[in-house]
């Protein structure tokens, strides 16, 4: 008589084995394939962001979009400024924006690089670059190195060979000072940040910095955080006496934070200073500024409002040419519409209208032009 006494116990253990042996091969594989597409999404991405910076320089004489020596870190979709909307839809980050893959740019005059963090060494991705320099850039040494390189693990892209030398990334896109500052190395007295502003016209968000300079460093550092984006930026200041700076091109209405150190000739970093707080102003200009001849004597003027600080809109009229300018109005707040009854029948006009706090602040003119019937 014959028995079926099924799998023993070893053979069930065995086949299992089998089967964890290949899962993790497959799931190896299937890691690898992942983070090769990546890269090649990284590559691809960077591509496009060295594309729209030519078209930004087509337009702007050569010059490369953002403020000399500042390093960009991606975050939120206008990351690099000046390029989205007009040269690209949205600024791509990197696929995962985890740890050290970041993506990086920088310009230092007209010159500019991009820099993407690879998880493939040796990588074979393609290598297109925004000018005459596309290398490795390789971890172990800090440095940029020939295209070909085994053990590389990123990408440069940029206008020459001669540009800003960004630092390997951390963890944190606030980079921290040394745990174990130099003890003679400090951060620099009476640091502070302001957002006044020190003339009447708002272009754009404005801040200042100012310090006490010390003759034992060569220069200083401001780290400076968006709070709204969590994008933090690096301002570099030498020789060691300057002692303050104010720059427009920050986003309007927005809380930044910021603290300095100093840095000495080998590139060593004191300890920070305390951090500190300003809100940017905002006073945008007025849009959809239209002007309709509704009679040979009457110019209806209408517009969306501004936002931000607002306290008036001050209308200007010109006849002829915009040196014949003649004030005509000023419209408090909240209304977004006039009617001018000085004109004359036949004749064209051109109205220009700006907002203005209280403290008048102004913002940037924006203008239309209407012709009054004759009769």
């Amino acid at each position: 008589m014959l028995f079926d006494h099924g799998f023993t116990l070893i053979e069930l253990l065995v086949v299992v084995a089998i089967i964890s042996i290949l899962a993790s091969v497959v799931l190896a594989s299937l890691n690898t394939a992942r983070e090769k597409a990546r890269d090649v999404q990284r590559v691809a991405n960077v591509n496009q962001i060295a594309n729209a910076i030519a078209l930004y320089q087509d337009d702007s004489g050569g010059v490369p979009p953002g403020e000399d020596g500042v390093e960009y870190v991606n975050g939120n979709p206008n990351w690099i400024p000046g390029l989205a909307p007009k040269y690209i839809s949205s600024v791509p980050s990197d696929p995962i924006d985890v740890g050290e893959h970041k993506f990086h740019y920088s310009r230092k005059g007209n010159d500019y690089e991009v820099i993407t963090f690879l998880e493939q060494n040796g990588n074979d991705a393609s290598c297109g670059d925004g000018g005459s320099s596309c290398q490795y850039y390789e971890k172990a040494s800090g440095e940029f190195l020939v295209l070909v390189n085994p053990g590389a693990s990123g990408w440069r892209f940029a206008s020459s060979t001669e540009v800003v030398t960004l630092p390997p990334p951390t963890d944190d896109t606030t980079p921290p000072p040394p745990s174990t500052p130099q003890t003679t190395l400090i951060a620099p007295a009476g640091f502070s940040m302001s957002s006044k502003l020190p003339g009447t016209n708002l272009y754009s968000g404005y801040l200042s910095f100012s310090w006490t300079p010390r003759n034992d460093v060569a220069g200083y550092r401001i780290y400076l955080t968006n709070t709204a984006t969590n994008v933090t930026t690096t301002l570099n200041f030498s020789p060691a006496n300057q002692s303050g700076v104010g720059n427009f091109g920050y986003d309007q209405g927005i809380q930044y934070s910021a603290y300095i150190v100093s840095v000495d000739a080998a590139g060593n970093i004191s300890a920070p200073s305390a951090t500190l707080y300003a809100t940017t102003l905002k006073l945008t200009s007025p849009t959809n500024f239209t002007a309709s001849a509704t009679s040979p004597t009457s110019v209806s003027l209408t517009w969306t409002a501004s936002e931000g600080i607002i306290y008036k809109y001050m209308i200007t009229r010109y006849t002829g040419s915009v040196g014949n300018a003649q004030k005509i109005v000023e419209v408090l707040a909240p209304a977004t519409s006039y009617v001018d009854t000085t004109v004359e029948p036949g004749t064209t006009y051109i109205y220009w209208i700006k907002a203005m706090s209280l403290e008048n602040y102004a913002g940037f003119n924006i203008g239309t032009s209407v012709t009054t019937p004759t009769s």
